[in-house]
């Protein structure tokens, strides 16, 4: 069970190798009202992170994303919000571009089932597109 936990965790595409003491730090859903606060700490603290962050919620918070970005945080889209199955489909699929990584939910503590609905559509329209998927 260590080997799967470490490989589930291992950073794609890094330059580290896998016995590297490395860790990468994500955020999800955000900015929200703890965002300044996470700023503030990784600043003090030098550290690096990854915001994957909700359109609704960056136009609600834009200085908050502008911030993170020009702390030289990693930015990821995490679609416009969370939607229907048949929006958060559309909402993937419209997005798409070479070397996109689509972040979904699959727990936090509840079901989810939007998006078990919705990843048929996405892995079919996806392919359809041309695209393949792969493993980072």
């Amino acid at each position: 069970m260590t080997d799967l936990i470490r490989r589930v965790h291992q950073i794609p595409g890094s330059l580290h190798r896998p016995d590297d003491p490395v860790v990468a730090l994500t955020f999800d859903d955000g900015p929200g009202p703890s965002t300044p606060a996470v700023l503030d700490t990784l600043a003090e603290t030098r550290t690096p992170a990854i915001f994957f962050m909700v359109g609704m919620q960056i136009e609600s918070r834009p200085g908050d994303a502008v911030r993170a970005a020009a702390a030289g945080h990693t930015i990821g889209t995490h679609t416009w919000s969370h939607r229907r199955p048949d929006e958060i489909a559309g909402a993937v699929l419209d997005g798409l571009h070479p070397g996109a990584i689509v972040v979904m939910h699959d727990g936090g503590g509840r079901e989810r089932p939007a998006t078990v609905a919705a990843l048929a559509t996405i892995v079919t329209g996806a392919r359809d597109l041309g695209y393949r998927f792969v493993a980072l």
